[in-house]
């Protein structure tokens, strides 16, 4: 792909000679357009791809070094090489000072020199594109780096109730999905699943939770444990009336793609750290229940309610029954 080349001067003879000069097609530049003063220049930048810019330094309405100064202000790092003639030299050294790259007289322009300058430049170039991708490789390895930190520290705060929000990091107390409110998912496969394979699946099932969700918003995806994942997913994006309907569409897609078949819960929506630790261990208690119903797949939360505390004086009553039942055979009544 060749370097796209804007020429900025106001005589009509200098952007002739210049597309004279050589064969373009034959040189890794191409000679874009031409424009005769700094502000169609301007126009002609903000609006397509300009690899270099060479500009004369005298030119009405906007001259060569208030055009520099513009591209400048305007944050257009685009290198430019200014034309000069003999006279130029005090105008010249204004403009290599406000930020120009390089400069050649008029009088001696040939297609040879004019290439030498060109190639310069285009080194210039390339070893900057290079810094930069350099620079964005280094930025996305430490975005992943610290994805994985958060990761991690939110899997142990929700696994671990003894985790108090204030031993949390700030970048996890400050996770912005958590700040509205949050409906957990999780899925909780059955089988023996082996933890590699859930990994390698991992990316998928979510790319799938996405699409048929209709999520615009990537979910907080955490693996809790070999054969469970945790979503926390925006509320705002999960109509309730129809989520039973997509979430019986994605077990079926999931089972059809990867021959596994989880139990999914879904919690009611919460907001803040703490609140969503108990939406998930919520979740945990009703996939208990899947103990005693092995045909249950889907669970909402909100349709379960657990009794929780029994008196003191009623549990020893409570066991000896039981205990009787089970010495006389009676096992239904003991269940």
């Amino acid at each position: 792909m060749s370097l796209q080349i804007l020429l900025v001067d106001d005589e009509p003879a200098i952007k002739i000679g210049f597309r004279q000069l050589t064969d373009w097609v034959k040189t890794p530049y191409s000679l874009c357009a031409t424009a005769s003063n700094g502000e169609e220049a301007l126009a002609y930048v903000r609006a397509n791809p300009v690899d270099i810019i060479i500009t004369d330094l005298k030119m009405s309405v906007m001259d060569g070094i208030d055009l520099i100064r513009a591209l400048k202000q305007e944050h257009l790092e685009i290198p430019i090489m200014v034309l000069s003639n003999y006279s130029d030299f005090e105008l010249v050294r204004e403009a290599l000072t406000a930020g120009a790259v390089d400069y050649l007289l008029k009088a001696n322009i040939s297609a040879d020199l004019l290439m030498e300058h060109l190639d310069k430049i285009a080194i210039n170039i390339q070893d900057r594109q290079k810094d930069r991708e350099e620079t964005l490789k280094q930025k996305r390895l430490l975005e992943l780096q610290n994805e994985k930190i958060l990761l991690n520290e939110l899997r142990h705060f929700f696994l671990d109730e003894t985790v108090t929000q204030e031993e949390l990091s700030e970048e996890t107390t400050n996770c912005l999905l958590f700040s509205h409110p949050c409906v957990i998912l999780t899925l909780f496969f059955h089988e023996d699943i082996k933890r590699e394979k859930l990994r390698k699946v991992a990316p998928n099932i979510q790319t799938l939770l996405i699409e048929t969700l209709s999520l615009t918003k990537l979910p907080v995806s955490i693996m809790t444990h070999h054969n469970e994942i945790l979503y926390c997913v925006s509320a705002n994006a999960v109509s309730e009336c129809d989520l039973l309907k997509k979430t019986k569409l994605l077990l079926r897609q999931i089972a059809t793609y990867f021959d596994v078949h989880p139990v999914l819960c879904c919690s009611n929506p919460s907001v803040g750290l703490t609140a969503c630790r108990s939406a998930y261990l919520t979740c945990v208690n009703a996939r208990n229940m899947t103990f005693y119903n092995t045909d249950i797949s889907i669970l909402f939360t909100k349709d379960i309610h657990f009794v929780n505390e029994i008196p003191g004086h009623k549990i020893l009553p409570i066991v000896e029954a039981i205990l009787n039942f089970m010495r006389s055979g009676k096992q239904q009544e003991a269940f």
